[in-house]
């Protein structure tokens, strides 16, 4: 049956077992410490044709479940080699706004990520990047399957101040997204270089 999981960057703990009384810390944090169970390639680099095997076995997150994030700055985020066999959701719990600087994920399959807030300018130190990106990679593997909903982008919640220089320089990427079988929808942009570039197949975007 799929479980919910709870991450608190303010009052969490990785110490703590991720229920809603006792969260988590943040979801960078989360996938550092390998709580995920899903699968991946058999071996490296990746050729078509090619088997899965476990990743992570007997994590306590696994293909199905839900992890609730709570207001705060969860990080920059990683996801690289995930396959899972049914959709796992990253949210925002009900009337919180997680913030990440970042979100990546490559070579993984059924993913679904909603109601973030993601802007470089979350970060201790600011950097020009793509804010979101999904992408499939020589090495580690194509992506599909993996939706974007409902999420806020930002170079920053204030550009008032900026130059025509800042803008040159400093106005970040918002989602670039590849592979196949994408969903990018309801999102908001704002201040952004690129918005939406797609060069995944079977995909959509609205």
């Amino acid at each position: 049956r799929a479980a919910d999981f709870y991450l608190d960057p303010v009052n969490g703990s990785m110490a703590n077992d991720g229920s809603r009384a006792r969260p988590w810390g943040t979801l960078a944090e989360v996938v550092a410490a390998n709580l995920i169970e899903s699968q991946r390639w058999a071996s490296l680099p990746y050729a078509p044709g090619a088997s899965l095997v476990p990743k992570n076995a007997g994590a306590p997150v696994q293909a199905g479940d839900t992890l609730w994030l709570m207001s705060g700055y969860h990080g920059d985020v990683d996801i690289t080699g995930y396959y899972n066999a049914a959709e796992l959701t990253i949210a925002a719990a009900p009337g919180e706004t997680p913030r990440l600087s970042r979100l990546l994920i490559r070579a993984g399959k059924n993913w679904k990520v909603v109601d973030l807030s993601v802007s470089p300018d979350y970060a201790p130190t600011y950097q020009r990047q793509t804010m979101i990106a999904v992408e499939s990679h020589g090495y580690q593997g194509p992506v599909s399957d993996v939706t974007i909903e409902g999420c806020t982008l930002m170079s920053k919640e204030d550009v008032s101040a900026w130059t025509m220089s800042d803008w040159d320089t400093l106005s970040a990427n918002g989602i670039s997204a590849g592979g196949d079988n994408i969903t990018i929808r309801n999102n908001r942009l704002k201040y952004v270089n690129f918005g939406i570039s797609v060069t995944a197949r079977a995909s959509l975007v609205e």
